[in-house]
């Protein structure tokens, strides 16, 4: 009976482990919770309808990121052949798109959640996003948005930006 009592608590045993070792959020599991794609939106106010505004959305890490906000804060990073923004839509997972002058220029750009660029980020371990455009205000022209931050926090399931006159608006606000 002993050698049966011993054989049942290691089945169990394995079966719990088993258990333990598949469930949501499980240690094993790296990052599983972290990056589930959302939805990311970019709106530009109404105020900004007759300008050309280009943005790029890229996933990066910390070294590229303040060559990013360099770039950004001295003007350059949108000028014809600039090497960090080359280097960065080149090399890097990145998502770039225009807001042209006029009337449409209102509607929404949007990364879906089922993007390919998702699978991409979660495959370089990408924890930053930077959101650049070429607004007249460098200083606020540029957004860095902590990703694993932004999903632990149990936020809903879309991120905004609001290209303003003053910058780059974020919603969700606590997850720079």
């Amino acid at each position: 009976m002993k050698a049966f009592d011993r054989l049942l608590r290691i089945v169990i045993g394995f079966v719990l482990c088993l258990c333990l070792t598949t469930q949501p959020g499980c240690a094993f599991k790296r990052n599983s919770a972290t990056w589930k794609p959302t939805t990311i939106r970019v709106l530009k106010e109404r105020g900004l309808a007759n300008d050309y505004i280009a943005v790029d959305i890229i996933g990066v890490d910390d070294g590229m990121k303040e060559r990013i906000k360099t770039a950004v804060t001295n003007g350059t990073y949108f000028q014809i052949g600039n090497s960090v923004r080359k280097s960065v839509l080149d090399g890097q997972p990145a998502w770039s798109f225009e807001f042209p002058p006029g009337s449409d220029s209102d509607k929404p750009k949007t990364i879906e959640r089922r993007d390919k660029m998702w699978r991409a980020w979660k495959t370089n371990g990408i924890s930053l996003l930077v959101v650049v455009a070429n607004l007249d205000s460098r200083q606020n022209a540029v957004k860095i948005i902590n990703y694993e931050k932004y999903k632990q926090s149990g936020a809903k399931r879309s991120i905004t930006f609001r290209l303003t006159s003053a910058g780059i608006a974020c919603f969700p606000a606590n997850i720079e």
